[in-house]
């Protein structure tokens, strides 16, 4: 199905606006659906959805605008999902969930499917938020030739398909730096530049603000800077706020750091990503985003 959400953009004058499936909270995925087509929102199925069986084909035959995230849908088997791993299985296993969400863009009408970045290591999942085990920062280089190995990989696959593959910036906690160094690819705008140089156009950035504003506060960099660096590239934005030490997916404020920014970024996919809220507090979360780029908050 493709919807009008995602068919021409050459003249932009409302907010490209998605919501992330865990904004709906506990709400099971056949309700969120049906909001979705009442209030005509594009939906992004995120990573938050446990493993059901009927998971890809409710977004198959999904009557709103939708676009796969991540590690969506999850495996009956769960796995952390690397596209930099080092063991063969887990890589292969990664490349081929991914395949999937390709093809779920692919066959929705959605410009992308985005997944996170790899890592230097093969940590547990219930890792991920917390102190990372099994990690090897120190072989960066042998992690990131695998991990553009993959991405080329997924790129031609993309480029077949008629959609673009993105990467999302990983969040670093000051907890996982360690004498400078972290395990997480393209946390930097100097590896997420140097990614799209080496993968070509069927690879984007995904740009999540909250995992920007955590890891610039962890390695010690400009936030506002990464964002001028990195804008060229960006296809997709995720949006929600923090305290700048954990990525708490707090609702966006008139104080919103990223608010500034918004004029450079009127034609990019927006998408909400944060704790649930109402449908009333979600249409005023987009009138935010709309206001602080210039566009009609209405349309």
């Amino acid at each position: 199905m493709t919807d009008r959400h995602f068919v021409d953009h050459s003249s932009v004058t409302s907010l490209r606006f998605a919501v992330s499936t865990m904004v709906f909270g506990q709400q099971s995925l056949e309700e969120t659906i049906q909001v979705a087509v009442a209030h005509d929102l594009t939906l992004e199925f995120s990573s938050g959805l446990g493993h059901h069986p009927k998971l890809e084909n409710l977004y198959r035959t999904a009557g709103c605008a939708r676009l796969p995230h991540n590690y969506f849908p999850a495996p009956e088997e769960p796995f952390l999902l690397n596209l930099a791993s080092l063991n063969d299985q887990l890589w292969q296993r990664s490349i081929d969930h991914c395949h999937l969400g390709l093809d779920l863009a692919s066959c929705s009408g959605a410009p992308f499917f985005s997944a996170h970045a790899g890592y230097c290591g093969d940590p547990p999942p219930d890792d991920l938020g917390n102190v990372m085990t099994e990690v090897h920062p120190e072989l960066r280089q042998e992690y990131w030739g695998r991990f553009l190995d993959a991405v080329k990989h997924l790129r031609d696959e993309a480029a077949h398909a008629n959609v673009k593959f993105l990467i999302e910036n990983h969040v670093v906690i000051d907890e996982n730096v360690v004498a400078g160094d972290h395990p997480f690819l393209c946390a930097t705008s100097e590896e997420a530049l140097s990614l799209k140089e080496e993968a070509g156009p069927s690879v984007g950035l995904l740009l999540d603000t909250g995992h920007l504003k955590v890891t610039a506060n962890s390695l010690g960099f400009d936030r506002d800077a990464f964002v001028e660096e990195v804008a060229d590239v960006v296809e997709c934005i995720h949006h929600s706020d923090n305290d700048g030490i954990r990525d708490t997916n707090q609702a966006l404020s008139l104080d919103y750091w990223f608010l500034r920014h918004m004029p450079k970024f009127g034609d990019v996919l927006h998408v909400l990503e944060t704790r649930p809220m109402s449908l009333e507090d979600i249409f005023s979360q987009r009138s935010l985003l709309s206001s602080a780029a210039g566009l009609d908050p209405w349309k």
